[in-house]
């Protein structure tokens, strides 16, 4: 039998998904930029430990967090069963699944393993970086949820820069 948490933990996850998917950009989109967050969420976690602001850090990790689940979604998988899923793969692995699937070096059961992996392992990943943090998941997705709402309202969700 699940724990409530455990049943909590991916009714959380689900709603996310759904509600980030009204946000969508598309997967190619999504694929490049969840490897460059990488990146720009550590510059942003040293300025944390220098002057003690999470802002940045939390919008980074909650648009990596966002752009995983677009992948997901442009694929049909539940976030939730990749994330809880038992395949890690190297985030990097993303891109090059999907240039070996366009090849036909994998077929799609193959390509959708070998994503599933990369997102499952980036996921992981950006969750550490937020506990480094002390921030909790929940607040992060939150956040990310909040801000592209505006953004869509204000309709300014396409385009580029973080403060729109």
């Amino acid at each position: 039998m699940q724990k409530l948490s455990d049943l909590l933990f991916g009714a959380m996850i689900d709603e996310y998904q759904r509600r980030a998917a009204l946000t969508a950009s598309g997967f190619f989109r999504a694929e490049r930029a969840v490897l460059g967050y990488c990146g720009e969420t550590f510059e942003h976690q040293e300025d944390v430990m220098l002057n003690g602001e999470n802002a940045d850090v939390i919008g980074e990790l909650g648009d990596r967090f966002w752009y995983l689940s677009e992948i997901c979604t442009s694929h049909n998988l539940s976030l939730f069963g990749v994330i809880t899923g038992d395949l890690s793969t190297a985030p990097s692995q993303i891109p090059e699944a999907r240039k070996k699937w366009l090849r036909g070096d994998y077929d799609q059961a193959e390509y959708t393993l070998r994503l599933s992996g990369g997102v499952r392992s980036a996921w992981a990943f950006a969750w550490d970086e937020c506990e480094a943090a002390g921030l909790a998941l929940s607040t992060v997705l939150q956040a990310n949820l909040d801000k592209l709402a505006d953004r869509q309202e204000r309709g300014k969700i396409h385009g580029d820069g973080g403060k729109r």
